[in-house]
């Protein structure tokens, strides 16, 4: 009983968090070349930037030169935890999220969030 009262007091307080905009949900989507330890980069990258990934999905063909497609849903944390002072607007969190999962790449791509 407990345990049930702790998991609905959990979900309320991450509902209201999500209706307050604290909480954003991303999904970014990238399209690039395929290179060698390129998954891990991405999620290393995500670590760095202190978001939870729920879901990756990742797919291309057999072959060389191939096109690598991923999509991650992410949960970002940031709003909850930022300086009121510093804080930043959803649209710069979002170009932020973008710079940098660009630069760690390191190669052109087709991204979108």
């Amino acid at each position: 009983m407990l345990d049930l009262f702790f998991t609905s007091l959990i979900a309320h307080v991450f509902q209201a968090h999500i209706k307050a905009n604290k909480i954003v949900f991303l999904c970014i989507q990238i399209q690039c070349s395929s290179t060698w330890g390129l998954i891990p980069k991405i999620i290393s990258t995500l670590s760095k930037l202190n978001v939870e990934v729920i879901d990756n999905r990742s797919w291309h063909p057999r072959g060389v030169d191939t096109t690598l497609m991923t999509e991650i849903f992410v949960q970002d944390d940031y709003f909850l935890t930022a300086n009121e002072e510093e804080i930043k607007s959803i649209d710069e969190r979002i170009a932020e999220v973008s710079d940098v999962m660009t630069t760690a790449i390191r190669q052109p791509v087709s991204f979108s969030l």
